[in-house]
């Protein structure tokens, strides 16, 4: 792979827009760049490339166009170097979390919402930070998630391990996921009826969004199921939609944001993080992936983190229920920082 971080040192340099990137279960890792500095933004998802959009965007998605273009071979298998970057969260930062979620659950009982997702973020100081090499373990560590390093002049550098597909289209029809619930790695996860009735609101979420534009004999569900993430496992549920007549964009502006980082019901909740959470989530939470000419794979942007001068800016979050008890959704939050934190 050293060819892989020559070729990222020489962008870095230059400043260009780029993203290097690799799908679940692909062989190969992508790259895409530019030559140039210009800002492509796009609406319809078309164009091939790379696309992200950010949490509260209601239309345009940055692109990286497919024009120039790079492969490289994935990891076979190499275990990834851990340097075990510990963080060391303030009780500051601890007890306003922990009073978001007492104010989340004070508004549940008063009936205002079911779920609202509280996220906060962490400032890590790191000297000779390598955000390749951060790569490089993600893409070997989680086989299974949509993995990325994206830099533009716009935007700043990103780079992350989503589990979470959002939306998948083929010829034939679109597929998306369910997928909430956070327990640490185990062989016999113990889910409580809090995980349970997490995910299944974003189940009925999602299929209420499909059902304002499909028919329901269109829609099909899997039963549910566990799938790891790194040190990390989640309930989660496959939905199917038949193509008709509507488009990618249609499905993200019923479904974006779902109720597994946003809440129930969506206004409601939205409002609520935007006065509790203080601060801008910019693309974490947001949507990215691939765009071309047979497939579009579109994720959440989760287990991610903005690359800054001097560190990372990384991005966690939970789904907040009457259920929840703030002190382990406090050490939920800590055990998901670490899918970026362990390979610093």
């Amino acid at each position: 792979m050293q060819a892989l971080a020559s070729v990222f040192e020489q962008l870095w340099e230059a400043q260009k827009p780029f993203v290097f990137f690799r799908t679940p279960a692909s062989q190969q890792i992508g790259l895409y760049f530019q030559e140039d500095n210009l800002t492509h933004m796009t609406t319809k998802l078309e164009t091939p490339g790379f696309v992200m959009r950010s949490f509260d965007s209601k239309n345009s998605f940055y692109l990286i166009p497919a024009a120039k273009k790079v492969f490289f071979d994935a990891s076979k298998g190499d275990q990834p170097k851990s340097f075990g970057y510990h963080l060391q969260p303030t009780k500051k930062k601890k007890k306003a979390h922990i009073k978001n979620i007492l104010s989340a659950q004070h508004e549940i009982a008063m009936g205002k919402f079911q779920k609202v997702v509280l996220s906060t973020k962490f400032e890590c100081e790191i000297q000779g930070l390598r955000p390749i090499s951060i790569f490089q373990s993600l893409e070997n560590a989680h086989p299974d998630a949509l993995v990325y390093l994206w830099y533009h002049p716009q935007t700043g550098g990103w780079l992350g391990a989503s589990p979470e597909r959002f939306l998948v289209e083929t010829k034939d029809q679109f597929q998306t996921v369910a997928l909430a619930g956070t327990l640490p790695q185990s062989e016999n996860p113990e889910w409580s009826d809090k995980e349970k009735e997490e995910q299944q609101l974003v189940v009925d979420a999602i299929v209420g969004g499909l059902q304002a534009i499909a028919p329901n004999s269109d829609i099909n569900c899997s039963d549910r199921y566990e799938k790891s993430a790194g040190n990390l496992v989640h309930l989660c549920t496959d939905i199917s939609l038949k193509k008709g007549d509507f488009s990618a964009i249609d499905i993200i502006e019923k479904l974006h944001p779902t109720p597994a980082v946003g809440g129930v019901p969506k206004k409601e909740s939205l409002e609520f993080i935007g006065t509790h959470e203080g601060y801008d989530r910019s693309f974490y939470t947001g949507i990215l992936g691939t765009i071309d000419s047979t497939k579009k794979q579109l994720f959440v942007n989760l287990r991610c983190a903005a690359l800054q001068p001097n560190g990372l800016t990384v991005f966690v979050g939970g789904g907040i229920t009457a259920a929840s008890d703030p002190e382990k959704e406090w050490q939920e939050i800590l055990g998901k920082s670490e899918t970026i934190l362990q390979w610093v």
